[in-house]
């Protein structure tokens, strides 16, 4: 049975590259987290979990079969509750 040196190579030289050490990477993680622009939380966003919640009913009225119309409320129904959440979230002076 023949063996291909390709397998026997360390995965830094497989590819061309040389491997990192663990605390280089983490440096060069951090620094390319703190470039990037930091895009709003949706978690807070009212409106856009309100907007989910009327997409999701409106989805739900497409359907014919009860059950599936009811699932589909059901998930509107937590839309709705993140949507109040993330109002009450606002209001509070953090």
């Amino acid at each position: 049975m023949m063996c291909s040196g390709y397998a026997k190579q360390r995965p830094s030289q497989q590819h061309g590259t040389e491997a990192q050490p663990p605390r280089q990477a983490a440096k060069n993680a951090v620094e390319v987290a703190q470039k990037k622009p930091r895009a709003g939380k949706p978690q807070d966003d009212a409106s856009y979990w309100a907007s989910r919640a009327e997409r999701t009913k409106r989805q739900a009225a497409r359907h014919q079969d009860q059950a599936t119309r009811d699932h589909f409320m059901k998930i509107a129904a937590g839309y709705e509750a993140l949507a109040r959440s993330a109002r009450s979230v606002g209001r509070d002076p953090d």
